[in-house]
């Protein structure tokens, strides 16, 4: 199963579980319709406004936040904090910059940046 059909079953420990043994998933994206996100009546104007008329294609998030689900949302803004923060880390290594750090506040070693 992947992750936007578990998000549609409001099931928290599905998400989780795929979460964990494929982080790929998180990249997901599916078409918007009235089943994957909706946007509440007395909100529609205001989401016009800020987010625009037309959604095309939608996270996994996107799809938690559209159905309510805000422990799930807040699952994957975790999942994909954690990725970020590996995937700097991993980039910070590979380029051989893991021992730079900041001395004092406000001041790199040179070739950071």
């Amino acid at each position: 199963m992947s992750l936007i059909p578990a998000i549609l079953s409001s099931s928290p420990t599905q998400v989780r579980t795929l979460i964990a043994e494929n982080r790929n998933c998180l990249s997901e994206i599916t078409r918007a319709t009235p089943e994957t996100f909706h946007i509440p009546t007395e909100c529609e104007t205001d989401a016009y406004k800020f987010l625009g008329a037309y959604f095309g294609q939608i996270s996994p998030l996107m799809v938690a936040i559209g159905k309510g689900e805000e422990g799930i949302g807040g699952d994957v803004c975790k999942a994909h904090c954690s990725n970020n923060k590996d995937a700097s880390r991993r980039a910070s290594e590979k380029e051989g910059q893991a021992d730079s750090v900041i001395k004092t506040p406000g001041t790199y070693e040179a070739g950071i940046l």
